[in-house]
């Protein structure tokens, strides 16, 4: 019998994005002491980077081209530096992903988690290299958010989060929920850079733009929930 809960399980995370909600687990909340920054210029961190690098741990695997802007990211999850996380070029028609990393999945402790970045350039979609350095960092934070959500939640969990993210009203009220989680971290101004840059200087199609609208949140939700949290009060 857990034999085949388990082949269940893994089956429904290969082939999903991210699972969506059934079980919360007790979690305690990391608060970030990073300060707010509006606008990440790379220029302002580029000659830091190999500092950076050498700093981060070996059980994180950052993909090249994207080093900077992964660990600018990772600051806001201090937590989750001590986990095992892949960053990961692949063909795939959305712009970021991140699941649970094969067998780990049937761990509550010690999962490894990976991050995928497309690497098609024709597709409907957001091509990640197209997008500014600032909503970049945001697009990251959204993807380290998940690991966040992952981690408050056992085998149930997941296959709870798996089983909904078939419905669309299940999966945007997902994905909006790990949209607060960056938010609350203090990315709320790179997710609206990315929101902003979507709608109105991306190549996506009408129809992605209309998917990306109906599931995630959108640059007036995220401007009126960073207005309810006090850290973006002090700017």
């Amino acid at each position: 019998m857990k034999t085949l809960s388990g082949i269940i399980l893994l089956t429904v995370l290969l082939l999903l994005n991210n699972p969506l909600e059934q079980e919360r687990l007790e979690f305690d909340e990391v608060k970030t002491s990073f300060p707010i920054v509006k606008q990440y210029e790379k220029a302002d961190y580029a000659s830091r980077l190999d500092s950076m690098i050498v700093a981060c741990p070996p059980n994180i695997q950052l993909s090249e081209g994207f080093e900077l802007v992964a660990l600018l990211a990772l600051q806001y999850y201090p937590e989750l530096m001590d986990l095992s996380i892949e960053f990961k070029y692949t063909n795939f028609n959305t712009t970021m992903a991140c699941r649970p990393k094969g067998w780990t999945a049937f761990k509550r402790k010690d999962r490894a988690y990976r991050i995928y970045i497309n690497k098609r350039k024709e597709f409907e979609g957001i091509y990640l290299h197209d997008v500014p350095f600032n909503a970049q960092v945001g697009v990251f934070g959204h993807e380290l958010a998940h690991i966040v959500d992952y981690e408050r939640r056992g085998r149930l969990g997941l296959i709870g989060r798996a089983i909904d993210y078939l419905a669309k009203s299940s999966k945007s009220a997902f994905e909006k929920e790990v949209d607060r989680i960056t938010i609350e971290r203090g990315l709320g101004w790179q997710c609206l850079d990315f929101v902003n840059y979507v709608h109105k200087d991306s190549k996506a199609s009408d129809e992605y733009k209309a998917f990306k609208a109906e599931i995630y949140l959108e640059a007036d939700e995220i401007a009126d929930y960073m207005n309810e949290l006090q850290i973006y009060q002090s700017e």
